[in-house]
């Protein structure tokens, strides 16, 4: 199928998480942590602000392990996320955005709101982008490619860890010490 002298090529799909995204790694390892440390109660509310996807993974994640969900949402975004999210149980709190544009002053309401909402007694904030305990969740991504492939990544020089967002970092925190003279490239910007 590959002519002679084409490079090799690794890829881990994701797509038969749960919710078909790796997203669910995350939301799991976020959820998890808080319970063990205590940060999230028995039958505590998930509080988070999304554009979709990690509250879908959020909303699955919490509909399994039997926690209230409330995501802060916008008419901005996707109506089937949306529609995905109160399917597994989320109660979503709706910020209105300008005429369906998606911009700073909206993105930082959403954030104000699950703020909010999360110092209700019995709450605990996922705050995705600032939660070291969720990118736990992408850190097996890169052990499971070391395994998966015997230790046999693309060599140096022509060899790259593609990905885009928070998943290709954390991947490649396992991936480059293991795979000396690789590099990790995140939506076109070299990570090494």
């Amino acid at each position: 199928m590959v002519p002679t002298g084409s490079g090799r090529v690794v890829v881990k799909l994701e797509w038969a998480n749960p919710t078909g995204s790796m997203k669910d790694r995350m939301a799991r390892a976020a959820i998890e942590r808080a319970e063990a440390t205590g940060r999230l109660e028995p039958n505590g509310t998930v509080v988070e602000y999304t554009a979709g996807t990690t509250g879908i993974s959020l909303a699955f994640v919490c509909a399994a392990k039997g926690h209230p969900i409330e995501i802060v949402f916008s008419d901005a975004f996707s109506s089937e996320k949306r529609r995905t999210m109160q399917a597994f149980g989320a109660r979503i709190t709706d910020v209105p955005s300008e005429g369906g544009r998606i911009n700073a002053s909206l993105i930082k309401t959403m954030i104000r709101t699950a703020d909010e909402i999360s110092r209700r007694p019995g709450h605990w904030y996922c705050d995705q982008l600032n939660n070291a305990d969720a990118s736990d969740g992408y850190l097996p991504l890169g052990e499971e490619i070391w395994e998966q492939t015997a230790g046999h990544l693309p060599s140096p020089p022509s060899s790259s860890i593609p990905g885009c967002g928070t998943s290709a970092p954390m991947c490649s925190e396992f991936l480059i010490p293991e795979a000396a003279g690789s590099s990790c490239w995140c939506c076109g910007l070299p990570r090494r």
